[in-house]
């Protein structure tokens, strides 16, 4: 099995693409921490010796990931995996309507947030001279995407510059730091405002497994040459 004998955090607003992950990295042998926004969805989960379930308040408040990152490893040791997939949206409503309030929030939910669980998992990282990171962020943060709110797709596409810049900060301990963009993928993303000439190639949205197996592809150490990078996984929708 591929994670046999690592340690995993999966950090997640809700949606397939965490539970996904958590899924696929249990399967090849990781134990997991499962740092989940979701109220409904984290109770629904049963923990087990392999997985521990951390229900989250605020991803971005420094005191709390502190906490929870330390309780989730508590005799596990440092985290081998860390994979974030965070998610926020403002309310429907024109771009220059937004409040100040609410944008800063978009921005610290996503961009804040990946940085503050990042904060709190790395350095263990960076002492073992090893690790992986992923980075799931969605179509809008590499391309204009028709109807996505202009605060939610710059959050994105400042994950793009964290993942590039975070990837050439921790090459020297020999830590990767990756990306996944999605598409539309069941239970998670999709595109507004979908229209013909926007259709993937594919004639299907994608699933939380599609993703989880792209982001199972950029943490295994097997491919370990790559970093920096942002893999592209929206059915064809580049292709023409």
């Amino acid at each position: 099995m591929r994670f046999e004998h690592k340690t995993a955090v999966v950090a997640t607003s809700g949606g397939s693409i965490g539970l996904a992950c958590a899924r696929l990295l249990r399967q090849e042998g990781a134990r997991v921490a499962l740092l989940d926004l979701d109220r409904q969805e984290a109770a629904g989960l049963e923990a087990a010796d392999t997985l521990r379930v951390v229900p989250v308040e605020c991803f971005y408040d420094p005191e709390e990931m502190e906490g929870k990152v330390k309780s989730a490893l508590e005799g596990w040791g440092a985290a081998d995996v860390v994979v974030t997939c965070l998610t926020s949206r403002p309310p429907e409503g024109p771009w220059n309507e937004i409040s100040e309030e609410e944008a800063h929030r978009v921005f610290d939910e996503i961009m804040t947030g990946v940085q503050t669980v990042l904060k709190y998992t790395v350095p263990a990282m960076i002492e073992r001279e090893a690790g992986s990171v992923v980075i799931v962020q969605n179509l809008s943060g590499r391309t204009g995407v028709q109807g996505e709110n202009v605060m939610t797709a710059a959050a994105y596409a400042g994950l793009g510059g964290l993942i590039r810049n975070m990837g050439t900060v921790f090459g020297k301990h020999l830590i990767t730091v990756n990306g996944v963009s999605v598409g539309p993928i069941e239970g998670q993303y999709f595109e507004p405002a979908m229209s013909a000439g926007a259709q993937p190639v594919l004639a299907a949205a994608g699933t939380g497994e599609d993703a989880a197996n792209a982001v199972m592809y950029l943490a295994d150490q097997a491919v370990f040459w790559n970093t920096g990078e942002i893999v592209d996984l929206n059915g064809g929708r580049f292709a023409v």
